[in-house]
């Protein structure tokens, strides 16, 4: 396998996992209990969260 190209994988790998981890307290927890909307809250909830 190209080193370059597992490099890549692992670096996206890595960036999606902090992202994904991070980004839920930081973002999806303060939203759901802001003042906003019910449409909004649910939609960014549905795209943030994995499926079950």
């Amino acid at each position: 396998m190209n080193g370059w190209l597992l490099t890549a994988g692992t670096v996206v790998a890595a960036i999606t996992l902090i992202h994904a981890t991070a980004g839920g307290r930081t973002v999806l927890r303060p939203l759901l209990h802001s003042t906003v909307a019910a449409e909004p809250k649910h939609t960014l909830t549905a795209d943030w969260t994995r499926p079950s």
